[in-house]
């Protein structure tokens, strides 16, 4: 319990250093991006497993807590798009600022998709500071699986924190840290920089990865 409570608070200080970050560069006067930019994103992932009655109970919950601050070029609004994807379906997603729908044509009709928008507070704000979580249905992943955040714009640092902890205390097989991006033919691949996959005692790992281009995927795979 008080490594759990230590993580969290680990993740509270990353939380407040990028609210931080974004003081610093409205003091500093800073020019705006060329396009926009993710400064930070930060991402805690738990894995529960076994979560559910009927069919869920052979699969993982996965749960997602995320932080970010989003920036545009001016005369642009800081309107931040992404989606969620759950192959056994999205249970849960709660956003500050609230999000919006848009695809409300297939959600929450069909749950595996989650097309969604977040407009600052302020409408002709260039900056956004906003934090979310999601609640995921996906399945097992004991011998081998993947999970991982989708990063919609070009991303200067993300930083991921995995607790796999309620399914294994020891790494997982073969685990590694990997960028996907979308290829031509709509098939995701991997990409560059290559993340920085650190594993720590008690079924943790964290990934850090730094100018990541828009449209990738940030994930923990293993197994084969």
């Amino acid at each position: 319990m008080g490594r759990r409570r230590s993580w969290d608070f680990l993740f509270g200080l990353l939380l407040g250093a990028t609210i931080a970050l974004l003081i610093f560069l409205l003091l500093l006067g800073r020019n705006s991006p060329v396009r926009p930019t993710l400064h930070a994103y930060n991402a805690h992932i738990i894995l529960y497993p076994n979560s559910g009655s009927g069919s869920a109970s052979e699969g993982t919950l996965i749960h997602f807590q995320v932080s970010l601050n989003f920036e545009v070029p001016k005369g642009q609004s800081a309107n931040y798009e992404d989606r969620i994807k759950g192959s056994k379906g999205i249970v849960k997603v709660e956003t500050v600022p609230p999000f919006t729908i848009r695809n409300p044509l297939q959600y929450p009709g069909n749950s595996t998709l989650l097309e969604f928008m977040i407009e600052p507070t302020e409408p002709s704000s260039r900056m956004l500071l906003a934090r979310g979580m999601a609640d995921i249905r996906g399945p097992k992943m004991d011998e081998q699986g993947k999970v991982g955040p989708h990063i919609p714009y070009f991303a200067e640092c993300v930083f991921v924190l995995v607790d796999y902890s309620r399914i294994s205390k020891e790494p997982l097989p073969l685990m590694r840290a990997e960028l996907e991006t979308a290829g031509k033919d709509g098939i995701r691949q991997l990409g560059s920089p290559t993340p920085e996959l650190k594993l720590w005692k008690d079924g943790l790992a964290t990934i850090t990865a730094i100018n990541v281009p828009q449209d990738s995927e940030i994930v923990l795979r293993w197994g084969h």
